[in-house]
């Protein structure tokens, strides 16, 4: 048989980083290597000698067209390769590579080049490198050159074939080549290209380096504008398609990249991916049943053909992880349906969540906005929101009710922009319609404001830590007919639901408010949004007013202003029906530090509200701060009777009537000397992971108190591990005790060193970290 042979044929310029690492990969299953030379500086052609190529010498003309066919001119094999210098045979693929040559069927083959992402993906995506060595065979385009065009025109389609080879390309992998230079040289001779050539082609490829740039926007606009120039049956449109909608989903246009997806997916119906991106779409929007719906559907495809490209791992992750993910989360569809009403304003950072919060419990998300000088109302269109937009007319109801009027479903749930519903609250939801009695009005659902990101700004004891959200109850989740919102601010649609003969009741399910989770910047803009209209709504109700403007204050930590709001609703107005005024105005009584004031006040509101255990708590703390120790413990022990105050009711601050109140009472305690009684309240409040830390904190004062070392004392409550002498040592820290602090992380390395792999020295290094703070601060020595 006539030996067949195989030319590899390169351009390169300045690539002795990576050409040695090319020429190895295929240097034993090639005849001879061809090497143009465009200009190197540095050690390219002496490196491709080595690797026994031929190398020729040929200015740059700007044209990468005119160095590859310089190449062929040279190549003297049957077959022509060509491979990139930042590009590689891979090891398996040598084997086929002769075998294919000696095929008589085809005049060239497509072969699947792998390119490599800094995301550790890859980007497969077929090209065709392998042909015969012909006159007319010769690149195209000065740059993204092509020699599939000579091809199919001497040829036809039918001449080109597929194979399993494939080359790994690192020149999309930042860590890996000089990304930056070749990009500023493609944009160049881009945009030297003519007008007259500028076909769909010349788009695509303009559109891939602006993505390589990070400019997303760019990239988009000249995918689209390349999307009216191709024709569904050129071999680079699969890949436009998939850079198209992929380019949609990273700039968070969801709605219309699941529109592009139906569209491509109606022309290349075996495109398997085109019906992943869509259940992703869907995955990032909430929709967690039609995602997994395209997952099922992904996932029972036969293998996509291999002129499609496909990427390894989109988002991040492989395709099975996504499916793993949404196991359980998918709610089936027998419950009456629910519009999800929204109002908002400025809300870019937020929208999103809250949206996806709901989308797979609701049928349609009814967003108003309220004048936005951001992209809110785009994204949440984008994320599947029908967006309407009025002028803000400083009434909360006024939206409220114009959103309920757009709303087409049974029920409504109601949400703020910067809230969510949280991930058990769904599947609640579904549970409580399916069997919600006719006259069923409404439901009280609970609504969490996480006040920040560590706890709530506004202390009330010095050694007390503050449960970091507070629980209200408000009527969310209700039948459309009838409801209405009353009152331009604390607006409520309970009394329109009631009077229209229908029942009210709470429900164990929670709404999470991310309010005061946000930049300080967005708080204070929305503040002043909601003065203006306490100002303007209120302005003829003056004990409202006053009330809901005293509340602003209170949130913004000048309580010196609240109180003068909050002291004139109490001497113009009967606020004996309003248990959470008293809430707010003993605890900025607190916070001013008029504690006798908070105590004659608190001693009126128990009265009033002897359930609210949370006045019962403010009330020992304001004792304790006036010196009577003895009845702020009496008071805390009672809280602990009462348990904590019902949500349903009051406004609530969790650990009230629990463990809040057992570490302020155990504090107390220890300060008055009743150490084991403390210890007791301590060890109870170890139990819990929430207050552990706390816990051996106040653990350790008493051991201080006692002059017992630390670790004995844990020792009695089985604490004595690496956790517990971590903690131990933090808080030794903060007493400046240095000796016992250093003495627990002693004992606590020992322990861990005993320990199987592997181990965890995260509390260790934070209790070292804060000794060292503390003994510099303590010494005003400077790191």
């Amino acid at each position: 048989m006539e030996q067949v042979t195989l030319s590899l044929c390169m351009i390169a310029k300045n690539e002795s980083e990576h050409i040695g690492r090319c020429l190895q990969s295929a240097k034993n299953w090639v005849d001879e290597i061809i090497v143009v030379d465009t200009g190197s500086t540095d050690d390219t052609r002496e490196i491709a000698r080595a690797w026994g190529a031929t190398v020729i010498d040929a200015e740059w003309q700007d044209d990468f067209s005119l160095a590859r066919n310089a190449s062929l001119e040279q190549a003297t094999g049957d077959w022509i390769l060509f491979l990139d210098c930042d590009e590689e045979l891979a090891p398996e693929s040598g084997p086929e590579l002769r075998t294919l040559i000696r095929d008589s069927r085809y005049e060239a083959y497509f072969i699947q080049v792998a390119n490599l992402t800094e995301i550790n993906s890859k980007l497969l995506a077929p090209s065709v490198r392998l042909f015969r060595n012909r006159k007319i065979f010769r690149f195209e385009g000065k740059i993204h050159e092509q020699i599939a065009t000579s091809i199919l025109a001497n040829y036809g389609q039918q001449s080109i074939g597929q194979c399993s080879l494939s080359i790994i390309h690192h020149g999309y992998n930042g860590q890996q080549a000089n990304i930056q230079a070749k990009i500023k040289r493609n944009l160049k001779l881009l945009n030297s290209v003519d007008d007259s050539k500028r076909d769909g082609f010349y788009y695509y490829n303009l559109g891939v380096e602006h993505l390589r740039l990070r400019e997303k926007e760019k990239g988009l606009a000249c995918f689209l504008e390349a999307t009216k120039l191709t024709a569904a049956n050129l071999g680079y449109a699969p890949i436009l398609a998939l850079r198209t909608t992929t380019t949609l989903m990273e700039l968070n246009r969801y709605l219309d990249a699941v529109r592009y997806l139906k569209y491509y997916q109606s022309i290349y119906s075996d495109f398997n991916d085109l019906f992943f991106l869509e259940g992703l779409c869907y995955l990032h929007c909430g929709w967690y049943s039609k995602a997994s719906e395209c997952l099922e559907r992904y996932f029972g495809m036969t293998p996509a053909p291999p002129w499609y490209p496909m990427e390894t791992n989109y988002c991040g992750a492989p395709a099975e992880e996504f499916r793993d993910w949404l196991q359980g989360r998918p709610i089936p569809l027998d419950y009456p349906e629910i519009s999800a009403c929204v109002i908002g304003r400025d809300e870019v950072n937020r929208i999103r969540q809250c949206i996806h919060s709901v989308n797979e419990i609701v049928q349609e998300v009814v967003y108003i906005d309220t004048g936005s000088t951001d992209n809110t109302p785009a994204i949440a269109y984008q994320h599947g929101a029908r967006v309407f937009t009025i002028p803000w007319a400083a009434n909360f109801s006024e939206a409220r009710n114009y959103a309920l009027d757009q709303a087409t479903r049974e029920w409504i749930l109601v949400l703020d922009a910067d809230e969510m519903l949280s991930e058990e609250g769904k599947k609640q939801i579904a549970e409580l319609l399916r069997t919600a009695p006719p006259d069923q009005g409404g439901y009280i659902l609970r609504i969490c404001t996480f006040l920040d990101s560590s706890g709530t700004p506004i202390s009330t004891h010095p050694s007390a830590t503050d449960a970091n959200c507070q629980l209200t109850g408000s009527c969310r989740l209700f039948r459309r007919k009838s409801a209405r919102y009353r009152g331009a601010v604390g607006e409520s649609v309970t009394a329109s639901l009631i009077s229209a003969g229908q029942t009210v009741t709470p429900a164990e399910i929670a709404i999470n408010h991310l309010h005061y989770q946000t930049d300080p910047q967005y708080a204070a803009r929305k503040r002043v949004w909601k003065t203006e209209t306490i100002n303007q709504g209120l302005q003829d109700q003056p004990i409202p007013h006053n009330y809901a403007l005293g509340m602003e204050l209170f949130y913004a930590q000048d309580f010196a202003a609240a109180l003068n709001c909050f002291e004139t609703c109490h001497q113009q107005g009967d606020m004996a029906g309003t248990p959470n005024f008293f809430y707010y105005y003993a605890l900025s009584l607190i916070n001013a530090g008029d504690h006798s004031r908070a105590v004659k006040l608190l001693d009126e509101a128990t009265g009033l509200f002897p359930d609210y255990t949370d006045l019962t708590y403010l009330l020992g703390i304001a004792h304790y701060q006036l010196g009577n120790a003895e009845a702020a413990a009496m008071l805390l022990r009672r809280c602990l009777e009462m348990g904590d105050t019902p949500w349903q009711k009051y406004l609530a601050c969790p650990g009230t009537g629990s463990c809040k109140a057992m570490y302020s009472l155990g504090t107390i305690l220890a300060r008055q000397n009743l150490a084991s009684e403390a210890l007791d309240l301590f060890f109870q409040l170890a139990d819990l992971p929430e207050w552990f830390d706390q816990a051996i904190e106040g653990i350790v004062v008493i051991s201080n108190m006692l002059d017992i070392p630390p670790e004995q004392i844990l020792q009695q409550k089985k604490l004595l591990n690496a956790e517990g002498l971590s903690a131990a040592a933090k808080a030794c820290a903060k007493m400046l005790n240095f000796k016992d602090g250093l003495r627990c992380l002693a004992i606590a390395s020992d322990q861990l060193a005993q320990q199987p792999a592997p181990r965890n020295f995260m509390g260790i290094i934070q209790a070292v970290e804060l000794l060292i703070k503390s003994f510099c601060h303590g010494n005003q020595v400077t790191l």
